[in-house]
């Protein structure tokens, strides 16, 4: 794990996979392959090999935070990430189901009988 970064940056994931090598389901690793394109240098690509992330697996295609540090190690920023991280995940869908019920209120209150119509 990188300990000072010299920046925060976005990567694609190429490829995502269990490692077959973790010893449990609480310590699951994973196998990770990722397109890093720094602002000013060239696409690249990186193999994270045995990498301990959240409780959920990078989805392939999608943007993913890194911290690469001074010395060129990359790291996944997984916490806060609702792609990765099931507690963000969470407050993401909480926050969605509250912005639906309010959407829901307010078209109930415009109609002004409690039932919304278009």
């Amino acid at each position: 794990m990188p300990t000072s970064t010299a920046g925060e940056t976005r990567a694609t994931v190429l490829s995502s996979n269990v490692n077959h090598g973790s010893r449990s389901a609480a310590a699951q690793r994973y196998d990770v392959v990722l397109d890093l394109a720094d602002p000013g240098e060239p696409t690249r690509r990186i193999h994270l090999v045995g990498i301990a992330l959240g409780p959920m697996l990078p989805v392939i295609g999608s943007s993913v935070a890194v911290a690469v540090s001074a010395t060129g190690d990359v790291e996944i920023v997984w916490r806060g990430d609702p792609n990765l991280d099931l507690d963000a995940h969470r407050a993401q869908l909480a926050d969605m189901a509250e912005m639906a019920r309010r959407r829901s209120e307010g078209n109930s209150r415009s109609t002004g009988d409690g039932v919304g119509r278009k």
